[in-house]
């Protein structure tokens, strides 16, 4: 239903151009759900997020549960979008990025977009060891790409040097064509501005691609979520 009202709003509007929708993947349904959804010409793919473990201490907990990474109930919904060639939307902290990569081999045509960042809350130097090994294991695979957003930590105050070298680190791991600009607002708004967020962005764009400043802020996201290219008025 959010999806047709959303799709009705851009016929009246213009807007949005495409919607990363959701679907229950562990669901009989999801199946329909998905099918429903891509009687719209602006859906594109689904963001769903796995069980995960709030905590790096707590990741056993999570480990093999009902609706993870490991649970084949829930990852065949990952199958269903590779079929319909539409993407995924992956959220998880940086402790489960490595699961993400070894569960993403069994869909290895599934274009994925990794949320965030991949999440490095924790801001330790084991912390910052285990993102780095996830984002690798993650970029080692030409199908994922990484949106350049929210660096805000439950773990770790907001460091905006530390956090533009994060986004700059990205870049190195991904490579530019592989990046896209995004910015999670309202809630980088705790820490951020809009305006310095974008500054961040463009500093870290500097420091790691200087060339890349088209392609990250508004080229790669038009490829990986195929939006209509822009028209020239007049």
């Amino acid at each position: 239903m959010e999806t047709r009202w959303l799709t009705q709003l851009s016929e009246q509007q213009g807007l949005p151009v495409a919607l990363v929708g959701w679907a229950a993947f562990a669901d009989p349904a999801c199946e329909t759900q998905l099918d429903r959804q891509m009687d719209s010409p602006l859906f594109r793919g689904v963001r769903a997020k796995p069980v995960t473990a709030a905590r790096p201490d707590r990741y056993d907990d999570t480990l093999g549960a009902p609706g993870s990474l490991q649970d084949a109930g829930w990852t065949r919904g990952l199958r269903m979008l590779e079929e319909r060639d539409l993407s995924w939307d992956l959220r998880v902290p940086a402790w489960h990025l490595a699961d993400a990569a070894r569960t993403l081999e069994a869909t290895p045509n599934l274009r994925v977009i990794l949320n965030h960042t991949g999440l490095p809350w924790d801001r330790s130097e084991p912390g910052l060891a285990s993102w780095r090994e996830g984002m690798r294991a993650l970029a080692a695979n030409p199908n994922v790409a990484v949106k350049l957003s929210e660096l805000g930590s439950p773990m770790a105050d907001w460091d905006e040097r530390q956090n533009i070298a994060l986004l700059a680190e990205t870049i190195g791991i991904f490579g530019a064509r592989r990046c896209l600009f995004a910015s999670n607002f309202p809630v980088t708004g705790l820490n951020a501005s809009y305006a310095t967020w974008l500054a961040m962005i463009e500093q870290a764009i500097a420091d790691a691609a200087p060339g890349a400043r088209q392609p990250i802020l508004h080229d790669n996201a038009v490829r990986w979520y195929r939006l209509p290219a822009p028209t020239m008025a007049g």
